[in-house]
């Protein structure tokens, strides 16, 4: 017979009830250092850091018109009503899951 007794498995009951309590005490961790993410892989990065607000399909096409300097051809209002059509929306949401 063994010399291992189920008994001397009770030992380990404080010490991880000690642990547990002390793991409830630590705080939060910190965010992860620029040098950190810049060592990851570019998609990596974008899965860790894509935590904040998504763009809206309006402010995503307000942003790369203003940077592609492009001017209106039609009033702002008829391009809000078209990037708020429902296929339009549905079709962005899925072209940004698969991206990121």
């Amino acid at each position: 017979m063994s010399s291992f007794k189920w008994h001397q498995l009770f030992e380990w009951v404080p010490i991880i009830r000690h642990d547990l309590h002390s793991q409830r005490k630590l705080r939060a961790q910190p965010p992860l250092s620029d040098a950190y993410l810049h060592g990851m892989p570019a998609k990596r990065r974008k899965m860790t850091q894509g935590q904040g607000p998504r763009l809206s399909l309006s402010d995503a096409v307000r942003r790369a018109a203003r940077s592609a300097g492009a001017l209106p051809v039609t009033a702002a209002n008829s391009l809000q009503g078209e990037l708020e059509r429902p296929d339009l929306q549905d079709a962005y949401a899925t072209q940004v899951k698969k991206d990121i």
